[in-house]
């Protein structure tokens, strides 16, 4: 964007001096056609740059927004799985989730995860009947990895950077998004191979199934 900033005048002086090169008659008949045009281009650029275009921004973070949206919701999911494997009381069974449910439960708006639903749904991520929401076994793939990613922040943030178990799960829970394999890897040697997080929740690994733990954590 400052390389576009600076070339502006280059561009005006540019197309002012090929204007003059007509003669005063070709100057009167244009006018300040030159500083029109470059401040048309100048838009353009500014708006739709592929790296630091406004627009390009916008759909940039509404894109990311998405994705993180999905990502709870499959998680959601998952922590509802391992949840009714728990053993609880038959009357205490948890009812399945909806739309609305996730709505409600992730704050979010009904559209925004109407949206997120129909994207999981066209990645073969989730299953909708009758307004229930399941996971695939994509899905449900999907998930284990970013509880993985999240437990075992929580047991770096634990362990390693000494926070209290209280206040780490926000903190796991931006981190998640945002983990891929290596770095995975990297936590689980550094935290000593756990197998359960500061909540005494299981740290899933590949292949594992969902199943719960202590209910008390996340």
């Amino acid at each position: 964007m400052q390389r576009l900033l600076c070339m502006v005048p280059f561009l005006a002086a540019l197309l002012a001096g090929c204007n003059n090169s007509g003669g005063p008659a070709a100057t009167s008949q244009t006018g300040g056609r030159p500083l029109i045009v470059v401040g048309v281009l100048f838009t353009i650029a500014l708006l739709f740059a592929p790296r630091h275009g406004i627009i390009v921004k916008l759909m940039l973070r509404q894109m990311l927004t998405l994705r993180i949206l999905a990502d709870d919701i499959v998680a959601l999911l998952y922590r509802h799985q391992e949840h009714q494997q728990e053993n609880q009381p038959i009357d205490r069974a948890e009812p399945p989730v909806s739309a609305r449910t996730i709505a409600s439960q992730l704050l979010a708006s009904r559209s925004a995860v109407a949206v997120a639903i129909a994207k999981l749904k066209r990645q073969g991520q989730l299953r909708l009947a009758y307004g229930i929401c399941e996971l695939t076994d994509a899905g449900t793939q999907h998930a284990r990895d970013l509880i993985r990613s999240h437990r075992l922040w929580e047991q770096y943030l634990v362990s390693e950077a000494d926070m209290d178990a209280s206040r780490i799960h926000d903190k796991a829970e931006r981190f998640e998004h945002f983990t891929d394999a290596p770095m995975q890897q990297h936590l689980e040697v550094q935290t000593r191979h756990p197998t359960r997080d500061p909540h005494g929740r299981v740290i899933p690994r590949d292949g594992d199934s969902p199943r719960g733990g202590n209910a008390t954590g996340e």
